[in-house]
């Protein structure tokens, strides 16, 4: 583990997410007239779409790449068990916002189902659908793991199954590796 590539990677994530919250929700056409309407009242900017978070308040991507630095800082390794059991203990706090996917997949952590097989039901019966929110907390794992390749599948895992959702991650990690920890 690379520590100080951690706090590196995990600072840029919190203030990218915090300043991209912002524009969450929003049709990507519509976010350089917000951002241009923003601009005189000082950042940190108030969230859109009505979300409930506080100014400057990182998302759910941020507050679950906290638990994967806990869990991999308390275990010296990626352990998704006690990964998957952070998430649902963040999930018991009622965070402002949490993807749909990733409800759904711990609910069923909670109600049995293995850290690993959470997200299977929905990858049956839905294998096209990608969710993105493994890759948004993603970018620590390239300070966390000592193998990306056996790593960031399982880092994904927790909340979806999708093996294109998967490679995405091992790729973005390994550029993240390389563009900051080699």
């Amino acid at each position: 583990m690379h520590l100080n590539h951690l706090r590196l990677l995990l600072t840029g994530l919190a203030a990218g997410d915090s300043l991209g919250a912002t524009s969450e929700f929003v049709p990507r056409s519509s976010v350089p007239e917000l951002y241009a309407g923003l601009r005189d009242t000082g950042w940190p900017f108030h969230q859109a779409g009505g979300r409930m978070w506080k100014r400057g308040q990182p998302t759910d991507d941020t507050d679950m790449a906290m638990c994967m630095v806990h869990s991999c800082l308390e275990h010296g390794s990626f352990d998704g068990a006690d990964v998957a059991r952070r998430f649902v203990d963040w999930m018991h706090t009622s965070p402002p916002d949490m993807g749909i996917t990733t409800r759904r997949t711990l609910s069923r952590i909670v109600g049995g189902a293995p850290w690993y097989e959470g997200a299977l039901e929905d990858y049956r019966k839905s294998p096209d659908n990608a969710a993105n929110g493994s890759l948004m907390r993603n970018g620590v794992v390239a300070a966390m793991a000592d193998s990306l390749q056996r790593t960031t599948p399982f880092a994904s895992q927790c909340t979806t199954a999708s093996r294109r959702t998967a490679g995405r991650c091992r790729c973005c990690a390994a550029a993240f590796r390389h563009g900051c920890c080699s």
